[in-house]
C-alpha cells in the first residue's frame, strides 16, 4: 500500500507539537455568543414549558424544583441538581424531557426534538446564564427602555473626543497612536518597538490581500529606505483586485455566506454566487460603506443605483441578495413557524452585522438587558413580511426597463398619430352608420341581393355585405353592442312601434350582476399604481386599461377589458444561470407579476384569466417547494387556444387565515393575461363584456328607440362620439368605458365596415384627402419599434434580490409563538425605537459626506429604502461604530470591543472608548471610505508593532505580561494564526498552482468518501482548480474537513469573530491531506526547475518563498541532514540528493507544516 506520507515519526511528532498552543484558561464569565444561546434558544423553552410549575411564582414550586435561575437549577429538588453543568447524563433535566426513568417532563407531552436538543446543547456548553437578580428575592424592574439607553455606553450618541497629550510625542503616527499611548502609559508601559521589515511586510500582505509576499517583493520593500516605503506597499495592495476577495470573506462571515439551503436534501441556493462576486467588486471599488448598507437594505429601490462600470448591469440590487443567503426548510410543517423562524435569521444577521446588537434575544419577550422590545423585533418583521424572494435578470434588469420605457414613449407618440388616422379615415363612413344598419335589415327581411340593395340606395356593396357578416356574429353575443340591432333586423315585426317597444323593454330589463360576497384582491382595469408589482418587463410598465388603442405587431384593436398582459415583444427572454429546484423550477425571473399581501380567509381563491402560465401561491413567503407538502400552492392555467377569459380556482383552505400574495408567470411563449384576483365560496360572476349580457340597450332613451329610424341614428350618433373620442386620443366621459371601448374596437379592428380600400390599400378617404393612411403610419410605427427592439437585450444571467411588495406590519407574537390564536397588536414597521428616538430628537455630529442617493419617505411598499436612510444617517451611532471596530479587529486580532457583533450589556465593554468614537467620526467625515480607514490604521505606529521575539527584551516582556496580560492595551501586536482559507491559498501560492481567475461560478468542494448524505452533489477536484478559497463552493451539508478544522464558520448566522482553535486535527490535516502533500510535490518540482544551483541555495529560496525571510545558518544544516534521512529512506544516491523530487517534496511539505506558516507575527 501506498504511504501518504514517509516522514520520520520525530518530525511528524515535532510538528504536531509545533502547531500545539497552550489554551487559554477558560474565563469565568461566559461568552457573549453562549449568553446569546441561552437568551435566544433556551430561557424562551424553560418559560413556555417550566416556568407553569418550577418558577418563584409558585409558592411551592413542583418536585420543589425551580427553573428560573442558575442556581436554582444547580441546587435542584427533592431529587437532587437540576443541572450538572457539562454533563448531560448527570442532569435531571435532560433526563426528565427526554422521558427517562425517572421522571417525564413536561406531563403534557414531549418536547419537540429541536427543544430537547436545544438544552442538551445548553447543558453541554456548560450551561452558560447571565449575572441577574434570583427572581425568587423578588420581582425585577419593568422594562424601562429609557434607563437602559442612558445607562449603557452603546447608545450614547458619537462625541468627538479631544485627542489625549502623550510623553512620547515622537512615537505618534496617526491620532490612534495618542489614544493607544496614554492607556500604556497611564499603565506604566511602554509600546513594542516596530517590527521588522520582514515581519511588516508579511503582516501587511496577509492582512490586505490574504497572501504571502514573494521575495522579490520583499527585496523591493527592504531596499526601499524612504518613510513612505511601507505607504507605497499599502496603497499598491489596497489597489489590487486581491484585495476584495480578502476583505470580502470577512464580509461573507457577516452575511452567512453559503451557497446550499441545509435540511435535508442541501438544495442549491441558484445564483448565490453572484452576490459574493458583488462584495468582491463592492469592496475593490471602495463604495463607501453607507452606500454599501443601504444596497444591502434597499438595493432594488435606489432611484439611481450603482451601475458596473464595464458593464452597465444594476449592481446595488444584488446587495439585497443577502437577506435570502440563509437555511431554508423545502417541505415545513408548520409553515407559518417556518416563516418566521427564517425571518428570526434574517433580523439576527441584519441587526448583528450593521448594529453590532442582538435584536433577536427579544424575540419571545422584551430584551433581558439591552434596550430592545419585543415590538423592536416585530417592528424589523414588517420590512421582510412586505418584501418578497426572486430572481432578477440584473446583467440586462437596466437595459430591460429602459427599453421598455422606450417601447412605451414610442407608442405614446404614435397612438394618437394612428388613431386620428383612423378616425378620420372612418369619419365619414360613421356618418352613414344609420344607412347601412337599415339597409343590412333590409337584405335580411327581404332575401333580395345586398349588392342590388346597396346599388340602389347608393351604398357601397362591400361595406354593406361587411356589415351583414357583423350583424350575423353579433346575433350571436348579447354584450356586443350590435347585438340590439341585430335581432332587429332578423326580426319581421321590429318595425312595428309595439313590438320595437317590447324588444327594448326586454333587453332593458335584463337583470344586473349580483354584488360579490366574497372579497376583490386584485382588479387589475383599475389597479392602483402602488400595488402593480413586476419582476421584469414581460407584462409592460403597467396594465392594459379598457379602452387602450393596441398597436400589436400588426393588427390594430382596442382593448376591451383592463389586464396584465404579457407582451410578445419579450418572449425570447434568456436565462443564463442556476434555477429553483423542484416546483418552482420554470423560468420566472423578469417574466411574473405578483399581487399585494392579503390574508387567505375563505379557502377557495379565484384568478381571472387568459391563456397558459403557472400561478404560485406564496403563503407565508415559502418560497422552495421541494417536499411532499404544499404542492396545492402551484397551479397552472390553461391556454388550448381559449378566445375568452375564464375563472379558475385554487383550493387553499388549508392556509385560511395565513398571509399570501400570488405570483403568475406566462408558460413557454404562450399568452398571459391576468384580469383579476378574488376570494370567496365561489367565484365572482364575469364582468361585461365577458359576461355576455346585453347593456347597450340600457343606453338608449325613448326618443332613440321610437321607430326604427330613431334607432338607427342614434347608433350612428354613438359611433360618430366614439370617432371623435379617438381622434382626442381620450374615452368619451358620456359612455360607458366597456361598452365605449367595442365601439371602438370596431372603428379601428374592422376597417372594412367604413371604408372601401384602393388598390393600393390606403383607404378612398385618405387618398381622396392625400393624408398618410392609417397602415403607413403603422407601418412606419412597427419598424421604429423594431428598431428598438432589436438592440435590446435577450440573454442575463440572474441573482438573489427583494421584490418590493404591498405595505404589511407584523403582529406582536406573544411568547414569540407563532401557532397561538391570539397575538398582540400590529406594530409598525420602524427602526429600533431607541434609536429612532435620537433621529427624531436631531443629535448632531460632524458633517458627514454621505454617498447614498437621497432616500425620500415612502408611501407605499415596504419602506425598506426609508429604514436604509435611518440606518445610515450620520446620527446613529451604531454603523459606523460596528465597522470601524470590525477593521481594528481585522487588522489587530481582536476589536476596540472584543464582541464585535455584540455591543449590548452581554458584550464586552470597548478598551479605548474615545479610540472607537474618534475613529467612527473619522470614518463618516472621510466618505465612509473603508480603505482610507484601513490606509490610516496600517501606517500607524499601533499597528507597526513587533509582536515579539527578539524584538522584545526579557523584561519588556515581563512588564508587558504582568501589567496587561491579555494585551487589551495593545502594548505589542498580536500574534495571529491565518485562517483556513488563507492557509490553503498561501499553500497553492507556494506550489505556483494558485489561479488568481476572477468571479465566476464556485468550483465544487472536493467530497471525501466519508462525506455521505442526502443531497450529496458532484465533488469538484481536489486542488479546486487552483482557485482561490473564496471562490470554493460553500454547501451546507458538505462543507470542507479542512476549512473547518481551521475554525472557518458554520454558515448559520453572523460571524464577526472566528474562533481560534487549537485541536489536533488541523496538524494532521497539514500532514495527511493529500491536496497539501500533492501541492508540496508541485512546490518542490517547481523549485527544481533551475538546475545547478547547490542545495542550501535552494533551501534559501524556499524559506524567503514561506516566510519571508532568509534560512537560519542552522535550519540549512536541520534542512541538509533532513535530505540526506529521506534520501536513505527513499534509498537516492548522494549525487541525486540535490535533484531528487521526492525528498525536496518532504522539505516542502515540513515548511508549510510548521508554526511559523500559519502564523502573523
Amino acid at each position: 500500500m501506498q504511504r501518504t506520507c514517509r516522514l520520520p515519526l520525530f518530525v511528524l511528532v515535532a510538528l504536531l507539537l509545533s502547531l500545539t498552543i497552550e489554551g487559554l484558561a477558560s474565563a469565568a464569565d461566559p461568552e457573549p455568543a453562549a449568553l446569546e444561546f441561552f437568551e435566544k434558544k433556551v430561557r424562551p423553552v424553560l418559560i413556555n414549558r417550566c416556568y407553569e410549575c418550577h418558577s418563584s411564582k409558585n409558592k411551592e414550586p413542583k418536585g420543589g424544583l425551580r427553573a428560573d435561575s442558575l442556581a436554582a437549577l444547580l441546587k435542584g429538588g427533592e431529587t437532587g441538581p437540576g443541572v450538572v453543568p457539562g454533563k448531560t447524563k448527570e442532569s435531571l433535566i435532560i433526563d426528565a424531557v427526554n422521558y427517562g426513568e425517572l421522571y417525564q417532563m413536561p406531563p403534557k407531552g414531549k418536547l419537540p426534538a429541536d427543544e430537547i436538543d436545544v438544552l442538551t446543547k445548553w447543558v453541554e456548553m456548560g450551561a452558560p446564564w447571565p449575572a441577574e437578580k434570583d427572581p425568587s428575592e423578588g420581582l425585577t424592574k419593568d422594562f424601562d427602555l429609557a434607563r437602559r439607553k442612558a445607562e449603557h455606553w452603546c447608545w450614547q450618541p458619537l462625541k468627538q473626543p479631544a485627542l489625549p497629550a502623550v510623553k512620547n510625542e515622537a512615537w505618534v503616527k496617526q491620532p490612534s497612536d495618542r489614544f493607544i499611548l496614554t492607556k500604556l502609559e497611564t499603565a506604566g508601559l511602554s509600546p513594542a518597538p516596530p517590527a521588522d521589515k520582514r515581519t511588516l511586510i508579511r503582516r501587511v500582505y496577509f492582512d490586505l490581500i490574504g497572501l504571502p509576499p514573494t521575495p522579490e517583493e520583499v527585496a523591493q520593500f527592504l531596499k526601499d529606505d524612504s518613510p513612505t516605503a511601507l505607504e507605497k506597499v499599502v496603497d499598491r495592495l489596497l489597489q489590487s483586485p486581491h484585495f476584495g476577495e480578502r476583505w470580502g470573506r470577512h464580509w461573507l462571515d457577516l452575511m452567512r455566506y453559503a451557497e446550499s439551503r441545509g435540511h435535508e436534501f442541501d438544495y442549491t441556493i441558484p445564483g448565490a454566487w453572484q452576490y459574493r462576486d458583488y462584495v468582491i467588486r463592492a469592496i475593490n471599488a471602495d463604495v463607501p460603506y453607507d452606500q454599501f448598507m443601504t444596497e444591502h437594505i434597499a438595493g432594488d429601490l435606489m432611484r439611481t443605483p450603482r451601475q458596473n462600470p464595464e458593464k452597465k448591469f444594476n449592481e446595488s440590487i444584488l446587495g439585497t441578495g443577502f437577506w435570502f443567503l440563509g437555511e431554508w426548510i423545502h417541505s415545513p410543517v408548520d409553515i407559518r413557524k417556518d416563516e418566521t423562524d427564517r425571518f428570526d435569521n434574517m433580523v439576527d444577521v441584519f441587526s448583528k452585522s450593521f448594529l453590532g446588537l442582538t435584536v433577536t434575544c427579544a424575540r419571545c419577550h422584551d430584551h433581558k438587558f439591552d434596550a430592545i422590545s419585543q415590538k423592536d423585533y416585530y417592528a424589523l418583521f414588517g420590512y421582510l413580511q412586505s418584501s418578497g424572494h426572486r430572481l432578477v435578470r440584473f446583467e440586462t434588469q437596466l437595459a430591460e426597463e429602459h427599453l421598455a420605457r422606450e417601447l412605451a414613449d414610442l407608442e405614446n407618440t404614435w397612438r394618437p398619430k394612428i388613431a386620428a388616422a383612423i378616425a378620420g379615415e372612418n369619419a365619414a363612413g360613421a356618418g352613414e352608420l344609420a344607412k347601412y344598419l337599415l339597409a343590412a335589415r333590409e337584405a335580411i327581411q327581404s332575401g333580395n341581393d345586398a349588392a342590388a340593395i346597396a346599388k340602389s340606395q347608393q351604398l357601397s356593396a362591400i361595406r354593406l355585405q361587411a356589415w351583414l357578416a357583423q350583424l350575423a356574429e353579433a346575433q350571436k353575443n348579447p354584450a356586443d353592442p350590435l347585438h340590439f340591432w341585430a335581432l332587429i333586423a332578423h326580426d319581421a315585426k321590429a318595425a312595428e312601434p309595439t313590438r320595437l317597444a317590447e324588444l327594448v323593454a326586454k333587453l332593458k330589463e335584463a337583470p344586473e350582476a349580483a354584488t360579490y360576497q366574497g372579497e376583490w384582491i386584485v382588479d387589475y382595469s383599475k389597479l392602483p399604481a402602488n400595488e402593480w408589482f413586476s419582476n421584469g418587463v414581460t407584462f409592460g410598465l403597467a396594465p392594459v386599461t379598457t379602452g387602450t388603442l393596441l398597436l400589436g405587431d400588426g393588427k390594430l384593436s382596442v382593448a376591451q377589458y383592463g389586464a396584465a398582459q404579457r407582451d410578445a415583444i419579450w418572449n425570447k427572454l434568456v436565462i443564463d444561470g442556476e434555477a429553483e429546484a423542484g416546483k418552482l423550477a420554470y423560468p420566472r425571473a423578469g417574466r411574473t407579476i405578483r399581487t399585494k399581501t392579503f390574508v387567505l380567509k375563505d379557502g377557495p381563491v379565484h384568478y381571472l384569466v387568459k391563456g397558459a402560465g403557472h400561478v404560485y401561491a406564496a403563503v407565508d413567503s415559502h418560497a422552495m417547494l421541494n417536499g411532499p407538502l404544499h404542492g396545492q400552492l402551484i397551479k397552472e392555467t390553461g391556454g388550448n387556444g381559449e378566445t375568452a377569459p375564464r375563472w379558475i380556482t385554487q383550493d387553499l383552505k388549508g392556509y385560511i387565515g395565513h398571509n399570501a400574495h400570488l405570483e403568475f408567470t406566462p408558460k413557454g411563449e404562450e399568452d398571459l393575461q391576468v384580469l383579476a384576483v378574488a376570494q370567496g365560496a365561489t367565484a365572482p360572476p364575469l364582468p361585461y363584456p365577458l359576461n355576455r349580457v346585453s347593456q347597450f340597450a340600457k343606453l338608449l332613451t325613448a326618443n332613440e328607440s321610437k321607430d326604427l329610424s330613431s334607432l338607427a341614428a342614434a347608433y350612428e350618433q354613438r359611433f360618430v362620439s366614439s370617432s371623435k373620442s379617438l381622434l382626442a386620443a381620450h374615452v368619451d366621459p358620456q359612455l360607458d368605458v366597456a361598452i365605449q371601448a367595442q365601439l371602438l374596437n370596431l372603428l379601428v379592428a374592422q376597417p372594412a365596415l367604413w371604408s372601401e380600400p384602393t388598390t393600393g390599400g390606403q383607404s378612398a378617404e385618405a387618398e381622396l384627402l392625400g393624408k398618410t393612411s392609417s397602415k403607413q403610419l403603422q407601418a412606419e410605427y412597427q419598424a421604429a419599434k423594431q428598431k428598438l427592439v432589436a438592440a435590446g437585450p435577450l440573454k442575463s444571467q440572474v441573482a438573489l434580490a427583494m421584490w418590493d411588495g404591498s405595505s404589511v406590519d407584523e403582529h406582536l407574537l406573544i411568547r414569540g409563538n407563532s401557532s397561538q390564536k391570539t397575538t398582540g397588536p400590529l406594530v409598525q414597521r420602524r427602526l429600533l425605537e431607541a434609536i429612532e428616538a435620537d433621529l427624531a430628537a436631531g443629535k448632531t455630529v460632524p458633517t458627514s459626506t454621505l454617498s447614498t442617493t437621497a432616500a425620500t419617505p415612502e408611501p407605499t411598499g415596504s419602506g425598506r429604502l426609508k429604514l436604509a436612510e435611518k440606518l445610515t444617517n450620520p446620527r446613529n451611532p451604531f454603523p459606523s461604530r460596528v465597522m470601524v471596530n470590525r477593521i481594528w479587529h481585522h487588522l489587530f486580532g481582536r476589536g476596540i470591543v472584543p464582541s464585535v457583533d455584540n455591543f449590548g450589556v452581554l458584550g464586552q465593554a470597548p478598551t479605548h472608548p474615545e479610540l472607537l468614537d474618534h475613529l467612527a467620526l473619522e470614518f463618516i467625515a472621510d466618505g465612509w471610505s473603508v480603505k482610507r480607514a484601513i490606509r490610516r490604521l496600517m501606517l500607524s505606529n499601533v499597528y507597526q508593532m513587533a509582536s515579539g521575539g527578539s524584538a522584545l527584551d526579557r523584561s519588556q516582556l515581563a512588564i508587558g505580561e504582568q501589567r496587561d496580560p491579555q494585551n487589551l492595551l495593545f502594548h505589542k501586536a498580536q500574534l495571529r494564526r491565518l485562517e483556513g482559507e488563507v492557509i490553503r491559498d498561501s499553500i497553492l501560492h507556494l506550489s505556483g498552482r494558485l489561479d488568481s481567475k476572477q468571479f465566476g461560478p464556485s468550483v465544487p468542494v472536493h467530497l471525501t468518501a466519508f462525506m455521505q448524505g442526502r443531497g450529496r452533489p458532484g465533488s469538484g477536484p481536489l486542488d479546486g482548480d487552483g482557485r482561490r478559497s473564496i471562490y470554493l463552493g460553500i454547501r451546507r451539508n458538505f462543507l470542507s474537513s479542512m476549512m473547518l478544522a481551521f475554525d472557518v464558520p458554520n454558515p448559520a448566522s453572523t460571524i464577526g469573530k472566528r474562533n481560534v482553535s487549537n485541536v489536533p486535527a488541523q496538524a494532521l490535516i497539514l500532514m495527511n491531506d493529500p491536496l497539501v502533500s500533492e501541492q508540496a510535490k508541485l512546490w518542490a518540482k517547481r523549485s527544481l526547475i533551475t538546475k545547478d544551483i547547490a542545495p542550501a541555495t535552494r533551501i534559501e529560496r524556499l524559506y524567503e518563498e514561506a516566510f519571508s525571510r532568509p534560512a537560519t545558518s542552522d535550519e540549512i544544516a536541520a534542512a541538509n541532514e533532513f535530505l540526506k534521512t529521506q534520501g536513505t529512506e527513499y534509498g537516492v544516491a548522494a549525487d541525486s540528493l540535490s535533484t531528487d523530487e521526492r525528498i525536496w517534496a518532504d522539505l516542502c511539505h515540513v515548511l508549510m507544516n510548521s508554526k511559523e506558516f500559519v502564523f502573523i507575527r
